[in-house]
């Protein structure tokens, strides 16, 4: 088998671009569920304080009006992040992210597998190759539609280098850890 030096490379940009992109859904997934937690915790934390307080210290307390100030505080934080998060439509960003970050994994997987195989026929190769690519494709159109911004590219960058030990073009360095550093490439996020 005598797959091109020039495909290989193809595959091996691939992977690490897939797997920068995973990395950075992978963060908003984690950002976005935390969000919801809280939202969700507030949500049932705030009456079952309440409850729990007036049924501790009674109705005609003294403490009784304090404990419902603070339940209400606390309920209209909760409605008022309920109805960002319906505004924000954070179920659905979620769901993308999690969407997202498990395909731009596999292709990067995929991509480095390719890459590295010795057992395709040339044919072979670039079926599987075509395949991958327009997947790659597919997937890049539908992030596309979702904003990315320069940090988080860079953020996504410095993941891919580090996971495939690869030079960064702007630094030089192989990335060791996924601090950020002043490079404008794979770092300042």
């Amino acid at each position: 088998m005598s797959i091109p030096a020039e495909k290989r490379r193809i595959c091996a940009d691939n992977a690490l671009r897939c797997f920068g992109t995973a990395y950075i859904f992978e963060g908003r997934a984690r950002k976005i569920r935390w969000r919801v937690r809280l939202i969700v915790f507030l949500g049932i934390a705030g009456p079952a304080a309440l409850g729990a307080t007036i049924a501790l210290i009674g109705v005609k307390s003294a403490y009784a009006e304090t404990a419902t100030w603070i339940a209400g505080l606390i309920g209209f934080v909760q409605l008022v992040a309920s109805i960002w998060s319906l505004v924000s439509n954070w179920d659905t960003d979620l769901a993308y992210a999690i969407e997202s970050k498990s395909e731009n994994y596999r292709l990067a997987d995929e991509f480095d597998k390719l890459g590295k195989t010795t057992s395709l026929p040339d044919e072979g190769f670039e079926v599987e190759f075509k395949v991958l690519e327009t997947q790659a494709d597919l997937r890049s159109q539908l992030d596309s539609r979702v904003d990315v911004v320069d940090s988080e590219k860079r953020m996504g960058m410095r993941a891919g280098l580090r996971r495939f030990q690869r030079a960064c073009a702007g630094c030089g360095a192989v990335p060791t850890s996924l601090k950020a550093s002043d490079c404008n490439i794979c770092g300042d996020f």
